[in-house]
């Protein structure tokens, strides 16, 4: 790929894009075209492949299950969310929204949503607001609805039309329109859908770009869940970036606020996590105690220009060096990096594991290789609906109450509380 030359007058325009580019990619967008594709073998099962074989594969969209070691007698693959249905956990109700049926589910913890995106020149979104809610990977939007296969990594549901769409509306919560979509993605519809399945709280991960414009998610979405009255649902982790001035200062503000960790984003916000501005903010964590969410590992779709800065190499020597930071592993490695961020949480006990994104057959080798005891149950709200991680967890766990328990409340309770 080849980049236009730009005349005298046009840098900082040129270098606007680029921030803009950057910083949307680790979402599972670009405003470049799209290069790479995640490889087939990030499917369950065996050696991951290169991430540089992967940059010019056909992408696979409907991948057929791992055939072995999963508990017998349940699907895997469906015809979009609403096919979740079918499973003897979920109905649809009269207005077409999947609940769950399962009368001894344990008071469920979802470690992984956001709200709606809005940064730079979009407008800031009514949060408390309850339109219509879309997903950002809207596959019962698909026509025909794309094929939901729980054992592949999650982003493999999209076919190029879908993510071209998601792509579309990332951009415009950067834009002066903003996303029409991301604006559904409200405090109302994230609660509506866990009452419908059984999830008493959420912990929302709010993300800081480094734009420096409408860049404050943190403050924003904390003052929504206030005005909801919803701070005994919704806990937040506030964000900040290495590199910015008054780290310390800034960490502990979020702390007296009511924030309750801290969320990182290396692609997302262009930082190697072994940085020294990194380092300096898990420091001042470990003087206040408050732990670190990671997204972690490369997902396989954003650009190759941050790829690198998810390499789970790069994830060593903080977990390392503070031992007594307790950090979450987003998506358990992603698509690309499962093994070694497997691999880590081995190692390492101040590593936990979140299970948004992971199929079936990763969940049971973590549960099989770590046990189950640092393994939390995240969906990634608004990409995808929670029912779809919910499905996973519970379709692994069917004859086992204590381990489902551990997964869905357990973990969280006990990580929440210490």
């Amino acid at each position: 790929m080849t980049r236009r030359r730009h005349t005298p007058e046009e840098p900082a325009r040129e270098d606007r894009r680029q921030v803009l580019r950057l910083a949307l990619g680790a979402l599972g967008s670009s405003l470049l075209p799209r290069c790479q594709h995640t490889p087939a073998g990030a499917v369950e099962g065996g050696p991951q492949p290169s991430p540089d074989a992967a940059l010019d594969r056909p992408r696979p969209v409907d991948r057929p299950p791992a055939a072995a070691d999963r508990e017998p007698g349940y699907p895997l693959t469906f015809s979009g969310y609403k096919g979740l249905a079918t499973l003897p956990f979920f109905e649809l109700d009269k207005d077409g929204r999947l609940r769950c049926t399962v009368a001894d589910l344990p008071p469920t913890v979802d470690f992984h949503t956001h709200f709606g995106f809005s940064f730079l020149l979009a407008p800031k979104i009514d949060l408390l607001a309850s339109p219509p809610l879309r997903y950002l990977i809207d596959c019962d939007g698909a026509t025909p609805p794309c094929t939901l296969n729980l054992d592949g990594y999650l982003n493999l549901i999209a076919t190029k039309e879908m993510l071209d769409q998601m792509d579309k509306e990332l951009a415009a919560c950067l834009l002066p329109g903003g996303s029409k979509v991301c604006e559904t993605e409200t405090i109302p519809n994230l609660l509506a859908e866990m009452d419908a399945l059984g999830i008493q709280r959420a912990v929302v991960l709010a993300i800081e770009l480094g734009v420096g414009i409408n860049d404050n998610a943190s403050e924003n979405w904390l003052a929504a869940i206030k005005a909801a009255n919803a701070g005994s649902r919704l806990l937040l982790y506030g964000s900040v970036r290495p590199g910015q001035s008054k780290i310390p200062e800034k960490l502990q503000q979020l702390k007296a606020s009511g924030m309750l960790g801290v969320k990182l984003h290396p692609t997302m916000q262009r930082f190697y996590p072994d940085d020294d501005g990194a380092m300096e903010i898990y420091a001042e964590c470990a003087k206040l105690g408050l732990p670190v969410f990671f997204h972690s590992g490369r997902a396989g779709i954003e650009p190759a220009l941050v790829q690198k800065y998810a390499e789970l190499s790069r994830y060593v020597k903080p977990v390392s060096d503070y031992p007594t930071v307790r950090f979450v592993f987003g998506h358990a490695g992603a698509a690309l990096d499962f093994k070694d961020a497997l691999a880590l949480a081995k190692a390492h006990k101040n590593v936990w594991l979140e299970m948004a994104g992971q199929g079936v057959s990763n969940l049971k080798t973590i549960l099989d290789e770590l046990g189950p005891e640092r393994l939390l149950f995240g969906s990634d709200w608004p990409f995808y609906p929670e029912a779809v991680t919910l499905a996973k967890v519970l379709i692994l766990t069917a004859k086992d109450k204590k381990v489902r328990d551990l997964l869905l409340a357990g973990n969280a309770d006990q990580f929440l509380k210490s």
